[in-house]
């Protein structure tokens, strides 16, 4: 079973919020301006999302937050 989450981001910086937002939009679609819904088919497959995702922002500044959908399995 396919694992969907709710991915939003508040990045100040244009170049690293385009970091951000080219791979979530090659996993999932735009919802928002800084709001992505994002399947993914295995948990290990969100851990190889979240990886980069945090290795890209900047800890100070961004936030990225990933929600699982209510009534999904995350």
């Amino acid at each position: 079973m396919p694992y969907t989450y709710l991915v939003t981001y508040d990045i100040p910086d244009d170049d690293r919020r385009s970091d951000i937002s080219d791979p979530l939009a090659a996993h999932g679609a735009r919802v928002q301006y800084s709001v992505f819904e994002v399947t993914l088919p295995t948990k290990k497959d969100v851990q190889r999302l979240r990886g980069p995702l945090r290795r890209r922002m900047d800890r100070d500044e961004d936030q990225i937050r990933l929600y699982p959908p209510a009534g999904s399995r995350s």
